[in-house]
């Protein structure tokens, strides 16, 4: 069994619409046999290597959950090393994301050198010193050049809606001119009124899901906040921000405005970097729920990644994972919203315009796009 799997995405057309989109996972979650049974210590070590991408943020999670479920509270410096590697991670994939996948499904040329620069920079960073200057130096040079046409701290503290109207208007780098395509060519693209994920505090856990998780065996592929879908990502955790509030309130929730916030993001992950500190966006913490039970979780590039260990007489008996893309990518979530409704006369342009919504929620696995009659 594959933890990481695949998603189709196949749309049923009539009348030159999509009518329905139809979303299903290859996903089968973390297999039980792999955990159940084991020490705790043997887990914490597996479970990462089991995952491709996000692999900082999974291990993060799932120590963090291993000792919530234990009693045990991380040091200080445990919970700055992991903060700080999960913000490394999510300052490599917001990269990737603006300069290599959105612009490929959109049709144009990615930007290979400049991300893998930044990989390069950040695998060779091993604490909060040296080789992380080293590393905000390539990024910052990378990013003024490629993504702002300014330093990333200077853009954002400049940038309201009008200026970031000019921005684009004036499209000096390659996220400011798929903005301007998406404007031009598809204003409004994938807007869903799925709401947005609020912040994830024990007390709005308890509230909105942690009955629901324990209780119900599908929840880890079918999560819902307060009984229903939501959205999670870096529109969802910079919504208050001023500028990502006034897009909400002018566009919705649309493929520009998820990607305007992936760009507001991006920046104030190195301004915290920076500043060594830790911030919210990147919060990796743990909650014990009662004796032998823990939750882990790690705010990713894609959204709100969450584990939950339970652990008896010493060892695992049981362990479940609910990821960003499973909020995301639920049947009836914004992308399922997003979809419904386009323009279906031409399906190259369908099939184009599907993708560039998927990439705007960020899947972490390959997604397959099929178009057919209804």
């Amino acid at each position: 069994m594959n933890p990481e799997g695949e998603i189709t995405v196949r749309l049923a057309c009539s009348d030159r619409r999509v009518q329905k989109a139809s979303i299903t996972s290859s996903r089968t979650g973390l297999p039980p046999r792999l955990v159940r049974g084991r020490p705790p210590v043997d887990v914490e070590r597996l479970v990462p290597l089991l995952f491709s991408i996000c692999q900082r943020a999974q291990g993060a999670a799932a120590a963090s959950a291993i000792a919530a479920a234990q009693g045990l509270e991380a040091t200080v410096r445990d919970q700055e090393r992991s903060t700080r590697e999960v913000t490394l991670e999510m300052l490599q994939e917001g990269v990737w994301r603006l300069l290599i996948d959105w612009p490929k499904s959109m049709g144009e040329q990615p930007q290979v050198p400049a991300v893998a620069s930044v990989r390069h920079a950040s695998s060779a960073v091993v604490d909060d010193g040296g080789t992380l200057d080293a590393l905000l130096a390539v990024a910052g040079d990378v990013l003024c050049e490629h993504v702002y046409g300014a330093p990333p701290e200077a853009w954002l503290a400049s940038t309201d809606l009008a200026a970031l109207d000019r921005w684009i208007d004036l499209g000096a780098t390659l996220p400011a001119r798929l903005l301007r395509r998406t404007r031009d060519e598809a204003p409004g693209l994938g807007r869903s009124d799925v709401a947005l994920m609020p912040d994830a505090t024990l007390e709005s856990l308890r509230r909105s899901l942690i009955h629901e998780l324990e209780s119900d065996p599908d929840y880890a592929r079918f999560p819902r906040w307060g009984g229903a879908p939501a959205e999670t990502g870096a529109l969802a955790r910079q919504a208050d921000a001023p500028l990502i509030s006034a897009l909400l309130d002018r566009d919705g929730r649309t493929v520009s405005t998820r990607f305007v916030a992936r760009l507001v993001e991006l920046a104030v992950l190195v301004g915290n970097l920076r500043a060594r500190s830790a911030g919210h966006v990147a919060a990796v913490r743990a909650h014990a729920l009662q004796d032998g039970v823990g939750l882990g979780l790690a705010e990713t590039a894609r959204g709100l990644l969450l584990h939950r260990v339970r652990i008896q007489h010493g060892l695992v008996t049981d362990y479940s994972i609910v990821a960003p893309t499973e909020w995301n990518f639920h049947p009836q979530g914004p992308l399922a919203q997003g979809i419904a409704g386009l323009a279906a006369a031409d399906h190259e342009r369908l099939e184009r315009d599907a993708r560039v919504i998927v990439q705007s929620l960020d899947p972490c696995v390959a997604c397959r796009v099929e178009v057919a009659d209804a």
